[in-house]
């Protein structure tokens, strides 16, 4: 499914969208732009609950549906420069035009305790399980704990449309999304509150690595006196090289642990939308207060995972998507 969607949207590269950014480089000195990110995921994480009831049906227990693992916000940095490159390509004023972004960690964490010990975890209903512990069948709790991060690299050739406040961009670029979940299975309240004996531990690491390239353009219009408004927005396709690791095991060891590796290549897309307000604060320096949105789609997701992570034939499950927005603030230099 989601090789036929990145197949629709190649299209992407061959449109420009409108766009804007926070930094406004001159065709004839060298510009640097250093911003700070506050950012949230804007969606939940995919995936059918976590656990179900009564013992031996499908029945999703609401509480552990991953949906309800709200991500923390987290900070982070975006540096961008800009070198003038002449007459490249045959356009006049054309820019060279290198940088990335980093976040730290979002994480959040999930904990359910239900009212009796008829509870199955996903992986123990799932038809390929050969994990047979006992604890994840008439159990009663799940807690689990949830970590993204995600950092970019981009470098673009970006050509003013003369006399019009609009610049086009394209260029390659490469965006790491990460994802792990830690979770544990508790066959009883014994074990809960000792923390010991009757339970299961999993733990599921996802890397999605993204490499393509991206197409796009800014728009720029002053609003007063040393004030510019510019919005840039941007459309990327990729090749999304994802490799999930995971573990299950007990405590109790009547199971043996099964560790297992798996990887795939699909296509993957990107939008990205930066508005800025640029405020000359000097001849040679900007300060640029924005927004950030980064979309991204075809990307794999921990939560997915769980259903198979007893299955050591199960492969990786795709079709996942996550939303970044938040705010930007920070200084342009330019070096004349």
């Amino acid at each position: 499914m989601v090789g036929r969607v990145g197949l629709l949207t190649l299209a992407l590269l061959g449109s420009v969208g409108m766009a804007s950014g926070a930094w406004a480089q001159s065709p004839n000195g060298i510009t640097m732009t250093v911003e700070g990110l506050y950012l949230q995921r804007g969606d939940k994480p995919g995936g059918p609950s976590f656990m179900t009831r009564p013992t031996g049906t499908t029945n999703p227990v609401a509480a552990t549906d991953p949906g309800n693992l709200d991500l923390d916000s987290s900070g982070g940095g975006r540096v961008m420069l800009g070198v003038p490159a002449g007459g490249f390509l045959g356009l006049s004023g054309t820019t060279l035009e290198i940088g990335g972004f980093w976040t730290g960690t979002f994480f959040d964490n999930m904990l359910y305790i239900g009212p009796d010990e008829n509870h199955d975890s996903r992986y123990d209903n799932h038809p390929g399980n050969e994990f047979q512990s006992f604890n994840a069948d008439f159990a009663c709790c799940f807690a689990a704990t949830l970590k993204n991060t995600l950092y970019g690299f981009e470098a673009n050739v970006v050509a003013p449309m003369a006399g019009s406040g609009f610049r086009l961009f394209a260029g390659p670029r490469f965006i790491s999304y990460r994802e792990t979940l830690g979770a544990h299975v508790y066959d009883d309240m014994f074990s809960y509150i000792a923390n010991d004996f009757n339970i299961d531990d999993i733990k599921i690491e996802v890397s999605n690595d993204l490499f393509g390239a991206q197409i796009g353009a800014e728009a720029s219009v002053p609003v007063a006196p040393g004030i510019v408004f510019t919005t840039r927005i941007s459309g990327g396709l990729y090749a999304n090289r994802t490799e999930v690791e995971s573990m299950i095991s007990s405590r109790n060891n009547f199971a043996a642990p099964l560790f297992k590796s798996n990887s795939s290549t699909e296509f993957a897309q990107g939008i990205e939308i930066l508005p800025t307000l640029t405020f000359e604060l000097a001849k040679n320096l900007s300060l640029n207060l924005g927004g950030h949105l980064l979309y991204l789609h075809g990307v794999t997701e921990a939560t997915r995972q769980f259903e198979g992570v007893a299955d050591a034939d199960a492969g990786v499950v795709q079709g996942g998507s996550a939303i970044f927005y938040g705010a930007r603030a920070g200084l342009t230099i330019r070096l004349n």
